[in-house]
């Protein structure tokens, strides 16, 4: 688990949030309320969805987040510049109006394959861990597999 996890309140700003996530390397936070009670979870993929899709109907499965995602990373010589309009669609919404309100938790005594089969069953990155109701740290999948590379 990596803790303390860094946390952000539901009025955190998207453009705000992208910054956090830029400046420290991560790609999903969990939104808590004053007290550090779990309120949801916003992921890369949700600020990206957000951003270029302002109308949550309109907003694409993760999946399809992820996919154009990774195609940044194939783009042209002369890629079109998205980020004017990730600002333009980020306006002023914030965590709460974007964040997964069912975010995936394990207390901070379940055994590891708890978290494991969460990650599996329910095809995300990262699981809230919790102690006494309250956001402790983060278990992602890059740390399951470190754990399974360093097994000492």
């Amino acid at each position: 688990m990596k803790g303390p996890a860094l946390t952000v309140g539901p009025e955190t700003t998207l453009l705000e949030l992208r910054r956090i996530f830029v400046e420290n390397h991560i790609h999903g936070v969990p939104v808590v309320d004053r007290e550090g009670r779990l309120l949801g979870i916003v992921s890369s993929s949700d600020l990206l969805a957000s951003g270029l899709y302002t109308d949550d109907a309109e907003r694409p499965r993760p999946a399809a987040v992820d996919y154009l995602t990774e195609l940044f990373e194939f783009s042209p010589e002369e890629p079109r510049d998205f980020t004017s309009d990730l600002d333009d669609g980020f306006g002023s919404r914030t965590a709460g109006d974007v964040m997964t309100k069912d975010a995936s938790t394990v207390d901070i005594d379940a055994p590891i394959d708890e978290a494991a089969r969460a990650l599996v069953e329910r095809r995300i990155h990262r699981v809230v861990v919790l102690e006494h109701g309250r956001v402790c740290g983060i278990i992602s999948s890059l740390d399951l597999v470190s754990v399974l590379a360093n097994p000492s």
